[in-house]
């Protein structure tokens, strides 16, 4: 399974983060970002929520440290001027970025979303939307509320942003290249919100197979959504592809840039 290896010489982004990483209580290690001179509510309440919009943003199996999910979640909070929350899905045991000699990354691959299941997982995202609605000055601290969330996931992180929109928790989602999520799951966002995904034409885990059973499933359900093939790229393009390739610089970039206008037309502003 090719999933989450990282080849010598592809790209990972190393500029310097512009966010930072914090714990939600009790114990979720968090990167968040904001854009320079956000606008906010002079105080903030369930009737007054500090932000018209926030984003949160699930990350493929290398969890929040990997560079180019940083600089992504940047990226979102610049151009869509709103907080990017990036919570650790993994209690601290992602898919390890430096792998040892004899690291079997397919039995990793496999046991992934046996350890990490919505049974784990489901609560991590609770904590994290109740500390984005919660005050500052809240014992546990807090974002300041927020009016509407929206998600964009990855590879594993794409699975919890469908579960999270068929439970109405999310007011429109993004998912590039998903992974490990079942069919119950897609036809349980009948009555959720709007989604678009990004797939790569070569996959082995998001397959031809699996992305028509997407297709035909969001069409039946009647909801809006979005689907958009790559050529030439492969599983985790818009999170760690090689954009010294310009197939895959130019995916990169229209995922990054669909996402955007996506969220613009299902996330308001204000």
């Amino acid at each position: 399974m090719a999933c989450c290896i990282i080849p010598p010489g592809q790209e990972v982004h190393t500029t310097t983060p512009a966010g930072k990483i914090i714990v939600i209580p009790p114990n979720i290690e968090t990167y968040v970002t904001f854009p320079p001179a956000i606008p906010e509510s002079p105080a903030s309440s369930a009737q007054n929520p500090r932000y018209a919009r926030s984003l949160l943003l699930l990350s493929d199996a290398h969890g929040i440290h990997l560079p180019s999910t940083q600089h992504l979640a940047d990226r979102f909070a610049h151009t869509l001027h709103c907080p990017v929350i990036v919570p650790d899905q993994f209690h601290g045991s992602p898919h390890p970025l430096i792998k040892p000699p004899d690291f079997d990354n397919d039995l990793a691959m496999r046991e992934l979303p046996l350890k990490h299941n919505p049974d784990v997982v489901d609560p991590i995202m609770t904590q994290v939307l109740e500390w984005m609605q919660r005050s500052p000055e809240h014992e546990k601290g807090g974002l300041g509320g927020v009016s509407s969330i929206g998600g964009i996931g990855y590879c594993f992180g794409a699975r919890f942003i469908i579960r999270l929109l068929s439970q109405h928790k999310l007011a429109a989602g993004v998912i590039n290249h998903p992974s490990f999520h079942t069919a119950e799951e897609l036809r349980a966002l009948q009555s959720g919100g709007p989604l678009a995904f990004y797939a790569a034409e070569t996959d082995e885990i998001f397959t031809d197979e699996k992305r028509r059973e997407m297709e035909d499933v969001l069409k039946g359900n009647g909801g809006r959504w979005m689907g958009t093939v790559f050529g030439g790229v492969e599983h985790g393009f818009s999170i760690r592809g090689d954009a010294t390739v310009p197939e895959v610089r130019f995916a990169k970039q229209q995922a990054f840039t669909g996402a955007v206008v996506w969220l613009e037309e299902f996330l308001p502003a204000q």
